[in-house]
């Protein structure tokens, strides 16, 4: 009886062991999707901010200048934010190991990509941005 009893337990304990396994597993995945829902959300904003000072800088007349800021980080990860010049201007962010790109909806280089008429610096301690429109160029400082 005392053998059956043991058995029972051990057979009892370990069911509920592989239960807990499986509930902590399925908890850690909820949260990772939701950690990178978060990312991504963030990174959309930031590109949302970014492209949209650079459609009001491109619709402003000379001498339009302004600075705006983005967030420091993305749940906690450094980032790097660049414009891509080309046939068609791209924001690029970096962070991590991913890569994310957005296609502005202005061209702000010439039609070749070769005439750099914006550019865009992130300090590492202050994601502040100055824009500010010369002629018909925008550039992002």
């Amino acid at each position: 009886m005392r053998a059956q009893a043991a058995a029972e337990f051990v057979l009892i304990s370990s069911i509920m062991f592989g239960a807990m396994i499986l509930l902590f597993m399925l908890i850690q995945s909820m949260v990772a999707k939701s950690a990178l829902a978060q990312e991504e959300n963030t990174i959309e904003i930031i590109f949302d901010i970014v492209e949209n000072e650079i459609a009001i800088a491109y619709l402003m007349e000379h001498g339009y200048d302004r600075e705006f800021s983005i967030p420091d980080d993305i749940n906690l990860n450094e980032y790097s934010l660049d414009v891509l010049h080309g046939k068609t201007d791209e924001l690029y962010l970096k962070i991590s190991d991913k890569e994310y790109l957005r296609l502005l909806l202005f061209n702000i280089s010439d039609k070749d990509g070769d005439d750099r008429l914006i550019s865009l610096k992130n300090d590492s301690t202050d994601n502040t941005i100055r824009i500010w429109k010369v002629l018909n160029a925008t550039r992002i400082e």
